[in-house]
């Protein structure tokens, strides 16, 4: 792929990253020195290649049960849920660690884990990357710039969004749309961001051609494994497998919708209003903080299924830094950011859900409300 960055969106953005130098420094040293004490150092280490096995085994063995033999609906269900706990796991830890490098010193590997994972789990590989690797991790809560809170033709993500009367309702039809996330994506985000809105982003882009027979082949191959087979050895009918599938996928899209949302768009984070000439008036370390919410970061089981996601503010502070890491630098950052009085936020996650719900009716209300909500702390420090 070959693409230019569209200066008209991103050159005129400018931090301040003279602003609070003292604190950047302070916390690059601590996550350097801690760093020095890892023999693994900054990526995976004998826990992460186990885990990676577990979560393999347990996807395989799941996925075997359920696509070739019959069960009571009691371990039906078991099996679903282990099978949807290990998809959740597999997709934000073992293909988030190597999708940014993380997971293994070689690259080489890392990508080959990353294009392996994602693509058995129907997400590609190829613009996952490069939406969220290259605008979404620099570019955070930037209206106009971060392009998954970009304009959403249903809701209404961001306090600077227009306001639509139908946005009244959207804290009531947003619990019926969370589950379809996953195939909104699949069938229709995925094409339209690889066919079109990110040339708002990016200038003479081009696609090597083996790149769109990848997109289609990969997304019939998923469908083939976790559907066509299914039905043609489990001995169910095609409507069983579909409802069950559809079942499994709704669970995990919801759980997924909440959590990656709730982790930027809640109550307590902040959206960033750069000036006409592209100034931001904090620094990008600052930046990744306020715009991101932790929960339960330090938790053992938590970070075994979540990976960096509960981590949020170490993760995206330190992207190449293996996730296995980030117990450890949360406390670094929660005691740097306590000593130069910068707010560092941790909720517990169902907590998070409820602000998340919480901001999605705030942001039902109309433009008045906006400047309010503006106001109290959610726009441009």
């Amino acid at each position: 792929m070959s693409y230019q960055v569209n200066d008209e969106i991103f050159s005129r953005l400018k931090f301040d990253n003279e602003k609070d130098r003292a604190f950047s420094s302070e916390l690059k040293s601590k996550v350097t020195t801690y760093l020095k004490n890892q023999s693994n150092s900054s990526k995976g280490s004998a826990l992460s290649i186990l885990k990676l096995i577990v979560l393999y085994s347990s996807f395989i063995m799941c996925w075997y049960q359920l696509a070739f033999l019959q069960h009571s609906l009691l371990s039906t269900i078991l099996i679903m849920a282990i099978f949807s706990l290990t998809y959740i796991a597999m997709a934000f830890t073992i293909g988030h660690d190597a999708g940014h490098n993380s997971m293994f010193k070689s690259q080489k590997i890392n990508n080959f884990v990353f294009w392996i994972t994602y693509n058995l789990l129907g997400i590609p590989p190829y613009i996952w990357r490069f939406t969220h690797n290259h605008i979404h991790h620099h570019y955070v809560n930037i209206p106009g710039h971060d392009i998954d809170i970009e304009k959403n033709p249903v809701l209404r993500l961001t306090p600077l969004a227009d306001f639509e009367f139908y946005h009244r309702y959207q804290w009531i039809y947003a619990l019926f749309l969370y589950p379809f996330f996953f195939f909104n994506k699949f069938f229709a985000n995925d094409f339209r961001t690889y066919y079109g809105i990110e040339k708002r982003y990016f200038k003479n882009i081009k696609h090597p051609f083996y790149r769109s027979l990848e997109h289609v082949f990969f997304k019939l191959l998923y469908l083939s494994i976790m559907v066509g087979i299914p039905t043609l050895f489990s001995g169910y009918s095609f409507t069983q497998v579909l409802l069950g599938y559809c079942a499994i996928m709704m669970t995990i899209s919801f759980f997924i919708a909440f959590t990656l949302a709730g982790s930027h768009l809640n109550l307590d984070v902040s959206f960033i209003k750069p000036t006409k000439e592209g100034h931001v008036s904090i620094s990008s370390m600052e930046h990744q903080i306020i715009t991101c919410i932790d929960f339960h970061p330090e938790s053992f089981i938590c970070g075994f299924i979540c990976g960096g996601i509960n981590a949020h503010t170490a993760h995206h502070l330190f992207p190449s830094i293996n996730s296995i890491h980030y117990p450890a630098l949360t406390r670094i950052i929660r005691e740097t950011c306590f000593t130069h009085g910068i707010a560092y936020k941790e909720k517990n996650i169902f907590s998070l859900w409820i602000s998340h719900y919480k901001y999605l009716i705030l942001l039902s209300r109309d433009s008045k409300r906006q400047e309010a909500l503006l106001a109290a702390g959610l726009g441009q420090k």
